[in-house]
Protein backbone atom coordinates (compact mmCIF):
# COMPACT_ATOMS: atom_id res chain seq x y z
CA UNK A 1 0.00 0.00 0.00
CA UNK A 2 1.36 3.36 -0.87
CA UNK A 3 -0.06 6.76 -0.74
CA UNK A 4 -0.07 9.74 -2.82
CA UNK A 5 0.83 12.90 -1.47
CA UNK A 6 0.56 16.32 -2.90
CA UNK A 7 3.45 18.77 -3.94
CA UNK A 8 4.13 21.48 -1.62
CA UNK A 9 5.16 24.89 -2.64
CA UNK A 10 9.01 25.81 -2.49
CA UNK A 11 10.14 28.82 -1.08
CA UNK A 12 12.70 31.15 -3.33
CA UNK A 13 13.45 34.01 -1.74
CA UNK A 14 12.52 36.83 -0.03
CA UNK A 15 13.47 40.34 0.90
CA UNK A 16 12.11 43.31 3.55
CA UNK A 17 11.09 47.56 2.59
CA UNK A 18 12.88 49.56 5.17
CA UNK A 19 11.52 50.00 8.80
CA UNK A 20 8.21 52.28 9.34
CA UNK A 21 7.12 53.19 12.88
CA UNK A 22 8.25 49.17 13.99
CA UNK A 23 6.94 47.61 10.74
CA UNK A 24 8.25 46.69 7.61
CA UNK A 25 6.86 44.29 4.49
CA UNK A 26 8.05 41.52 3.69
CA UNK A 27 8.22 40.07 0.13
CA UNK A 28 8.19 36.15 -0.44
CA UNK A 29 9.17 34.58 -3.53
CA UNK A 30 7.85 31.25 -3.96
CA UNK A 31 6.51 28.55 -6.53
CA UNK A 32 3.45 26.64 -6.86
CA UNK A 33 3.32 23.02 -6.96
CA UNK A 34 3.59 21.89 -10.75
CA UNK A 35 -0.32 20.03 -10.60
CA UNK A 36 -2.19 18.26 -8.41
CA UNK A 37 -3.82 20.65 -6.72
CA UNK A 38 -6.96 22.79 -5.65
CA UNK A 39 -6.15 25.84 -3.79
CA UNK A 40 -2.72 27.07 -1.88
CA UNK A 41 -4.09 29.24 1.17
CA UNK A 42 -1.13 31.55 2.35
CA UNK A 43 -1.30 32.58 5.81
CA UNK A 44 0.95 35.53 7.52
CA UNK A 45 0.68 37.60 10.92
CA UNK A 46 -1.13 40.66 8.68
CA UNK A 47 -3.52 38.75 6.31
CA UNK A 48 -4.21 35.99 4.63
CA UNK A 49 -4.97 34.93 0.59
CA UNK A 50 -6.34 32.17 -1.37
CA UNK A 51 -5.11 31.09 -4.69
CA UNK A 52 -7.29 28.86 -6.99
CA UNK A 53 -5.10 26.27 -9.36
CA UNK A 54 -6.18 28.18 -12.63
CA UNK A 55 -4.69 31.60 -11.00
CA UNK A 56 -1.05 30.66 -9.84
CA UNK A 57 1.91 31.39 -12.49
CA UNK A 58 5.69 29.38 -12.13
CA UNK A 59 6.55 31.93 -9.97
CA UNK A 60 4.23 34.14 -7.57
CA UNK A 61 5.54 36.59 -4.61
CA UNK A 62 3.40 37.57 -1.86
CA UNK A 63 3.62 40.53 0.38
CA UNK A 64 3.07 40.52 4.38
CA UNK A 65 3.55 43.62 6.96
CA UNK A 66 5.24 42.06 9.94
CA UNK A 67 7.28 43.44 12.90
CA UNK A 68 10.77 44.87 13.09
CA UNK A 69 13.02 42.47 14.89
CA UNK A 70 10.11 40.10 16.23
CA UNK A 71 10.10 36.43 14.34
CA UNK A 72 7.32 35.51 12.53
CA UNK A 73 5.70 32.69 10.15
CA UNK A 74 4.27 32.54 6.94
CA UNK A 75 2.04 29.14 6.11
CA UNK A 76 1.45 27.79 2.51
CA UNK A 77 -0.91 25.41 2.57
CA UNK A 78 -1.31 23.36 -0.74
CA UNK A 79 -5.11 21.75 -0.75
CA UNK A 80 -6.98 19.31 -2.98
CA UNK A 81 -9.93 17.34 -2.33
CA UNK A 82 -9.71 13.78 -0.63
CA UNK A 83 -6.23 14.55 0.38
CA UNK A 84 -4.37 15.40 3.70
CA UNK A 85 -2.87 19.63 3.43
CA UNK A 86 0.64 19.73 2.77
CA UNK A 87 2.43 22.41 4.22
CA UNK A 88 5.40 24.56 4.15
CA UNK A 89 6.32 26.77 7.13
CA UNK A 90 8.81 30.29 6.27
CA UNK A 91 9.69 31.51 9.79
CA UNK A 92 12.24 34.25 9.60
CA UNK A 93 13.04 37.68 11.75
CA UNK A 94 13.15 40.95 9.92
CA UNK A 95 15.88 42.87 10.70
CA UNK A 96 15.25 45.45 13.88
CA UNK A 97 14.77 49.16 13.28
CA UNK A 98 18.83 49.54 14.90
CA UNK A 99 20.19 47.45 12.36
CA UNK A 100 18.89 49.85 9.55
CA UNK A 101 20.25 53.16 11.69
CA UNK A 102 24.10 54.48 10.63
Amino acid sequence: MFFIVLEICQIQNHLYSPDFNGTRSVIIEWTPPKKNFDKIIVYCPSSYITFEYPQTMPIMFFKCIVTSGIQFNVTFATLKSGYDWEMVLFTDIPPSRREFMY
